[in-house]
């Protein structure tokens, strides 16, 4: 156990537990900022494991021996020149906290990447991963629209060599005055082609990520009054009967002017049963749904039907009913209008959701879609019809 007047490491020593039972006790000190204690039940295992925990220390000895051989020999094959510039390394990170280690691997993630893209390139790829992807036309080129503005300036750069302080510098200078919800929109663009980027291993970290997200106002939305809804089938009549069932069906059946709406084909309504068909290939979030046809609408829709073709829209007649109605139709207010007056009439938020295309999200249709409304404009709004010498009557369907 002894060598001389020194003990071996680790000490051993026999101790008698509180118990009555003798114990052998190997005690190697402090390992890692811990005492390692162990105890056996006879001293044979006790002297196998301080022997094993020898040969541990012996062998990390070594292999510290062999570390500081291999550094030293390393440093000493260095010509002047790469002395030179590990001595200027060191003294640039003089007062940081920082290793010269830390700043090569801060390097190569940033300015050396394994493959070089300019933010054009990659803006190409990622309009061409689009179309492959099957996203819509509109879409892509509304992508392509918002990326053009950051490529006049950045295009050409490496993308990998953008930080986000040169985000921040061309947010501020090139839409810090425009309103929140724009800042935002241009921030998702940014970051879609930024995580593109990370994806496709052109840069190793999306830099948007630490930009500040804008705090977007919540908006109520906007509705037309029932007068509003009247003056505009109105002023649609007068310019051209052919733009009414374009009006007609945005405000009495919800559908979404962009995608929905300007893509219906005659041959998706079913005036004997009802419905309006709105399938997948039109509808935003490419999902099938059947929209009933109120009593009104019917009304409005039968003077007009075709067995085929898409329902008539021209910006130029849309901009003469415009005129003509005396006021400014707002962005998506024939739904919005469909969607506070329908939930209004029939209290059931769930119908709603379902004729809006969004059955699983009823928080959604309070939240961007409805707006409170009095049960007398609800009811004053379903009672629009045209006036009645434009009637036809239903059993014409017949013939």
């Amino acid at each position: 156990m002894k060598r001389g007047r020194k003990f071996a490491w680790p000490r051993i020593r026999k101790r008698r537990n509180p118990s009555g039972v003798t114990a052998w006790r190997v005690d190697a000190g402090k390992i890692g900022g811990k005492r390692l204690v162990k105890q056996f039940k006879t001293p044979e295992e006790a002297d196998a494991y301080a022997t094993e925990l020898r040969e541990q220390r012996v062998a990390e000895q070594k292999a510290a021996r062999f570390e500081r051989k291999n550094r030293a020999v390393s440093l000493a094959n260095l010509n002047d020149e790469q002395r030179a510039d590990v001595l200027s390394a060191f003294r640039i990170l003089q007062g940081s906290r920082g290793t010269l280690s830390a700043a090569a691997k801060f390097w190569l993630q940033h300015s050396a990447p394994a493959t070089t893209r300019t933010c054009n390139e990659v803006m190409a790829e990622l309009l061409q991963a689009c179309v492959a992807s099957n996203r819509r036309i509109r879409t892509i080129e509304s992508l392509r629209c918002l990326l053009n503005h950051f490529m006049v300036a950045y295009g050409a750069q490496p993308i990998a060599s953008v930080t986000t302080q040169d985000l921040v510098n061309w947010m501020e200078e090139r839409v810090g005055k425009l309103a929140p919800s724009s800042r935002a929109t241009y921030r998702v663009i940014l970051n879609r082609l930024f995580a593109f980027a990370v994806r496709r291993g052109y840069r190793e970290g999306n830099p948007v990520i630490a930009l500040e997200r804008p705090i977007r106002d919540e908006l109520e939305p906007e509705v037309l009054t029932p007068a509003q809804a009247r003056c505009l089938l109105s002023a649609a009549q007068a310019v051209d009967p052919r733009m009414v069932p374009y009006y007609a069906i945005g405000l009495f059946a919800g559908l979404r002017t962009e995608n929905e709406l300007r893509n219906l084909d005659w041959r998706m309504i079913d005036l004997s049963e009802r419905t309006i068909e709105v399938i997948a290939a039109t509808a935003k979030k490419r999902r099938h749904r059947t929209v009933e046809i109120s009593d009104n609408l019917l009304e409005w829709l039968v003077p007009h039907r075709q067995d085929s073709g898409k329902i008539f829209f021209t910006t130029w007649n849309r901009d003469k009913v415009r005129v003509k109605s005396g006021f400014q139709c707002p962005r998506n207010a024939m739904r919005h209008s469909f969607a506070s007056y329908h939930l209004a009439a029939h209290n059931d938020a769930g119908k709603t959701a379902m004729q809006l295309g969004h059955p699983r999200d009823i928080e959604m249709l309070f939240r961007h879609y409805r707006r409170l409304v009095k049960a007398s404009d609800a009811a004053a709004y379903w009672d629009i019809r045209p006036e009645p010498a434009a009637i036809i009557q239903l059993n014409a369907l017949a013939g």
